[in-house]
């Protein structure tokens, strides 16, 4: 039977890098969002998005933040923020 020092780890080693992941792709489509016109989004559709992608940002920053400061003993609950249906 594992111990829980070995569940830790295996949470921080697939932890790490799936947060790592989220904010490469939310900083890409920040980078979009923020800097072309997406012609299959009226402007407060995009507006909007993007909105959504910087709330995300902060939440993952967060998540990342609690990770490095518990040295991985923490989990990420993901649900989804009252209002926003990804």
């Amino acid at each position: 039977m594992a111990s829980e020092l070995d569940w830790q780890a295996l949470l921080k080693a697939i932890l790490e890098p799936l947060l790592e992941d989220f904010q490469y792709w939310f900083s890409r489509s920040r980078n979009l969002l923020e800097f072309q016109e997406m012609a299959v989004l009226s402007p407060r559709e995009q507006a909007d998005l993007l909105h959504r992608v910087k709330s995300a940002q902060e939440e993952v920053a967060a998540a990342q933040s609690l990770l490095q400061a518990t040295d991985g003993n923490v989990g990420v609950e993901m649900s989804t923020t009252p209002g926003i249906n990804w």
